[in-house]
This record gives C-alpha cells, sequence and structure tokens, in this order.
C-alpha cells in the first residue's frame, strides 16, 4: 500500500533539495572567483642571460655618457618581482605608462617632492615616467 506524501513532507523535501542545488552553485561559484583573483606565476625569461644583462647595462652608461647625464641619475634594477608599473606621475591613481619586468634596467633620475617616487627612464624604449620608491636596487 502506498502511503501520500503530505504537503509538509513536500515542501521540506523541496526546500532540501533547493538547499544542495544553491550549495553547490555558491560552492563552485567560489572556487571559480577565487581561482580568477590568485596572481599568476611569474614569467621567466630563460632566453635572456646573464651577458645579454650586462651588455644592456653597459649600453645604458654608453648612452648616458652620449646624452650627457647628471651626475645625480643612476642605473638600478628592478626588484619587485611582479612588474613595476610606470606611470605618468609621481601619483598612484595617475595613468599607467608600461610595466617593468623584474630585473629590467633603468636609470633614476631622482625624487619627487614627498620622497616616494622615483624618476625612471627605460632607456631600450626611451619611456620615462614614476615608480614607487623601494622597487628598485641601485647598480654600481
Amino acid at each position: 500500500m502506498k502511503k501520500k506524501l503530505s504537503f509538509p513532507q513536500l515542501a521540506i523535501g523541496l526546500v532540501l533539495g533547493l538547499c544542495v542545488v544553491l550549495g553547490a552553485i555558491v560552492g563552485v561559484g567560489y572556487l571559480y572567483f577565487k581561482q580568477l583573483s590568485t596572481t599568476p606565476p611569474k614569467p621567466d625569461y630563460p632566453e635572456i642571460t646573464e651577458e645579454q644583462k650586462n651588455e644592456a647595462r653597459s649600453l645604458a652608461s654608453v648612452s648616458d655618457q652620449a646624452a650627457g647625464a647628471s651626475d645625480k641619475s643612476f642605473v638600478a634594477l628592478v626588484v619587485y618581482e611582479d612588474g613595476l608599473i610606470m606611470r605618468k606621475d609621481p601619483d598612484s591613481s595617475s595613468e599607467s605608462v608600461l610595466t617593468l619586468r623584474f630585473e629590467e634596467t633603468v636609470r633614476v633620475y631622482g625624487k619627487s617632492d614627498d620622497g616616494r617616487w622615483e624618476d625612471v627612464l627605460l632607456e631600450t624604449t626611451g619611456d620615462r615616467g614614476w615608480v614607487q620608491i623601494g622597487n628598485t636596487k641601485r647598480v654600481n
């Protein structure tokens, strides 16, 4: 003999079923957005050798002598591993000029008035802009 489902049993079954489906959707959505929010791995440039880096440094010093760079400027390497944003003005809301790669060589010309930004030149492209201080290391 079949027993009929009562309305409360049907309602509880539907609510539990919807909870399971919604829980699965929320769980999948959480994992999807968590994957999107992680920083991608740092790119590796195996084709750039230490010899090429040294050659770029020497070219930078030769171009400085030809351009008559001031005594205050110096060559530096980008030490921020995730890519350093060069901005048009010394302000974090300023327009982005380009992104400097890790260990890329730049010429530093000075600091901003508030001491939080460095005026840099990427000599390979001729782009000049501002980067937050502490993300470059002077090369001797």
